[in-house]
């Protein structure tokens, strides 16, 4: 029986430095291996998309009045990997959501108002947000929900 388990400790450390070897090979311009502010965007946006959502469909229940807190619509602040904010402006909910750790990122957060359902609805379910790259500058990008 032991016997058994020493084979099955060398087959499973052998499939594990087989497939790390494997990681090594690729390049910089494989996308998978290669961070890119669009996939930044993509993440950030989706879960921009989903809280503004959820902020007017609270502002359609609650007659008419937007959500002072994320907490009000039943969500967390932090997730793993986001950090996300909800601020009203002139009766305009803005949302901004950030990566907890930027190491391999090109972005850092991304914010949208609800200005974005209507632009994904008018564009086949793209949008844009603005989003602030690890550099300190700013950008615009299309994404989708």
């Amino acid at each position: 029986m032991r016997w058994l388990i020493a084979v099955l400790g060398l087959v499973l450390t052998g499939a594990c430095s087989s497939h790390s070897d494997s990681d090594k090979g690729k390049s910089a311009d494989d996308p998978a291996a290669a961070p890119s502010a669009q996939s930044d965007a993509d993440l950030l946006g989706r879960e921009i998309y989903d809280l503004v959502d959820r902020a007017m469909s609270y502002k359609s229940a609650h007659r008419g009045r937007l959500p002072r807190s994320l907490r009000e619509l039943g969500v967390d602040a932090l997730t793993r990997t986001t950090t996300r904010t909800l601020s009203i402006s002139g009766g305009v909910p803005e949302i901004v959501v950030g990566f907890r750790t930027t190491s391999g990122r090109i972005l850092t957060s991304c914010r949208g108002t609800n200005e974005i359902l209507e632009d994904a609805s008018l564009s086949g379910g793209e949008f844009s947000v603005s989003c602030t790259t690890t550099s300190g500058g700013s950008t615009t990008l299309r994404t989708r929900k």
